[in-house]
């Protein structure tokens, strides 16, 4: 029995070594491509934030919403109404409570406008589009 033992002992402190270390390596790896992904989306010191491309159906007489964030990071949202889309659209912020935090803004197809500053920690808040004289799908993108 203590042979046994003895062998089952011997052959796991052969193997727990090589594991260990291919278990570092493959961590070593991670954390290098999390490195190159940082710095090439220019996010160093934040991480990955909100980037969404998206094709939705917007309403003129209701508020859709396109995407919503937690917060943790003081936000200023961008939302492009991508060029080829057929009419302008109403852009807002709100937040859980349906409070506005910023307010409506008209994005004309093909433009870009800014929301923000929402500071950091103010809890979670919603990116709500409209359109404002058409009905239909619209490819929109929002990033933070």
């Amino acid at each position: 029995m203590k042979k046994a033992i003895t062998t089952i002992l011997l052959a796991c402190t052969m193997i727990l070594p090589n594991t260990i270390g291919t278990i570092a390596q493959e961590i070593d790896e991670v954390n290098e491509i999390n490195e190159v992904t940082t710095q090439t989306t220019g996010e160093q010191k934040k991480g990955l934030r909100l980037n969404v491309s998206m094709t939705t159906f917007l309403y003129m007489d209701k508020w859709t919403n396109l995407t919503s964030d937690n917060n943790l990071f003081t936000a200023n949202i961008d939302v492009t109404n991508v060029d080829g889309n057929e009419a302008d659209i109403k852009v807002r912020v709100i937040n859980e409570e349906g409070n506005v935090i910023c307010e409506p803004k008209i994005i004309y197809v093909g433009n870009t406008l800014r929301f923000g500053p929402i500071p950091a920690n103010t809890g979670k808040y919603i990116v709500q589009a409209q359109s404002i004289n058409y009905s239909g799908y619209f490819n929109l993108k929002v990033k933070d």
